[in-house]
């Protein structure tokens, strides 16, 4: 089996809050084409990011986007907070953190906050995911800016570049907080 996770970034400033800037970057597609991995076994972690940039580049031009790959699973994605494993032919995407990097959506109940608590599991030949929403602010400057992820995972028995464009998910959480 081949897992594909793809984690699309898309951050802007106030500067393209609202207005013009706004529209293009809601017009951003949130799902792309994942390339084909080196094995027909393992894992790719496909990111693409979307950047409002600064003056003078364009706003919102091409992502950047990389790759990587293993052999085997669990996958860690320590910096986001993530643990994708096999568990009885399922996947299963777990919190590493100790608290929840998924903010409770309106009307929704608050991820779960413990290590090891299970955030979204995946059934073979199928994908699921999520979309959340951030506001930043840096230590130095106390600027601030906005971020909004879109993951993605599929357990398919071969890789299918289309699967997250061509394919409706099983299973899609939406846990945009509105952000002041």
């Amino acid at each position: 089996m081949l897992l594909l996770v793809q984690r699309t970034c898309i951050t802007w400033s106030k500067r393209s809050r609202g207005g013009a800037l706004a529209q293009v970057r809601s017009r951003i597609p949130t799902r792309a084409s994942v390339p084909a991995p080196r094995s027909g076994e393992g894992w790719l972690l496909h990111r693409l990011d979307h950047a409002e940039g600064h003056e003078p580049s364009p706003p919102f031009g091409p992502p950047r986007s990389w790759t990587e790959e293993g052999e085997r699973l669990p996958l860690r994605l320590g910096s986001d907070g993530l643990q994708v494993l096999e568990v009885d032919g399922s996947l299963e995407v777990r919190n590493t953190m100790g608290r929840s990097p998924l903010p409770p959506a309106a009307g929704r109940p608050a991820r779960p906050r413990a290590v090891g608590a299970i955030f979204l599991r995946v059934s073979p030949n199928s994908w699921a995911g999520w979309t959340e929403n951030q506001r930043h602010t840096s230590m130095d400057t106390g600027a601030w800016w906005y971020s909004e992820t879109h993951w993605c995972f599929a357990w398919l028995p071969q890789h299918d570049p289309q699967v997250f464009t061509a394919r409706a998910a099983a299973q899609w959480s939406d846990h945009r907080s509105r952000l002041r």
